[in-house]
């Protein structure tokens, strides 16, 4: 076994100076591709959410402007305040699309933005 002379020291040191920044850094990009997949699956839940919400309020007889509202508004309560929700009408169908930012934070807010979107189908309703 070879033990330790004086020209050995440091080493450790040195070898961790090398390995821990690797290893923080390593462990941030998986904590931020957690994130990132986590606010994606939030994201995909708003849109659907805020499809069915406009697909409720278009059996009620509501217009196409309320329909809007309640979209927004259910989008907004699942994946934040921060997303933005759109709907676009087709003349049979509508599409819900949600964009989430990844971090935002008293108002700091990463540049990465996931995107998702949701269909519904329109029925007019019978008299």
């Amino acid at each position: 076994m070879r033990v330790l002379s004086r020209h050995d020291c440091g080493t450790v040191t040195a070898e961790f100076a090398i390995i821990f920044p690797t290893v923080i850094a390593v462990a941030v990009l998986i904590l931020g591709l957690t994130r990132v997949i986590l606010v994606q699956l939030n994201c995909q839940d708003a849109a659907r959410q805020a499809a069915y919400a406009v697909r409720l309020v278009q059996l009620e007889g509501s217009n196409e402007e309320r329909s809007v509202q309640e979209a927004v508004s259910v989008g907004k309560k699942v994946a934040g305040e921060a997303a933005h929700i759109e709907v676009q009408w087709q003349p049979q169908s509508f599409t819900v699309y949600a964009a989430c930012p990844v971090l935002s934070a008293r108002g700091f807010t990463l540049p990465v933005t996931v995107h998702a979107q949701a269909r519904g189908v329109r029925h007019e309703i019978p008299d």
